[in-house]
């Protein structure tokens, strides 16, 4: 009987913890979401637009990078963080969650 009430409150505990960092960036008037890592994602914003990001996780940052061309690899910046606002330099043309 012990045994089963400390298993069943574990499995109620690890089901309430999140699987994977969930993710929400705000760009180019749409909203992409997801968790976890991804894979480049393309986007086409002009320079002096604001793109916007919030972890779906208080308290756990998700690491990303923005970039100037479609394949991520010319990076515009580099963030880790909850939440931020930002804006861009230059053209988006694509992103990449690392975390």
């Amino acid at each position: 009987m012990k045994t089963t009430m400390i298993t069943s409150l574990l499995a109620t505990a690890l089901a309430t913890l999140p699987l994977a960092n969930a993710w929400t960036i705000n760009a180019c008037g749409q909203t992409f979401t997801g968790t976890g890592t991804g894979t480049c994602t393309t986007v086409s914003c002009a320079a002096g637009e604001i793109v916007d990001f919030n972890a779906g996780n208080t308290g756990r940052a998700i690491e990303f990078s923005l970039y100037s061309d479609g394949i991520c690899r010319d990076e515009i910046t580099h963030f880790a963080g909850n939440e931020f606002g930002y804006v861009l330099p230059r053209n988006l043309r694509s992103f990449l969650i690392l975390t």
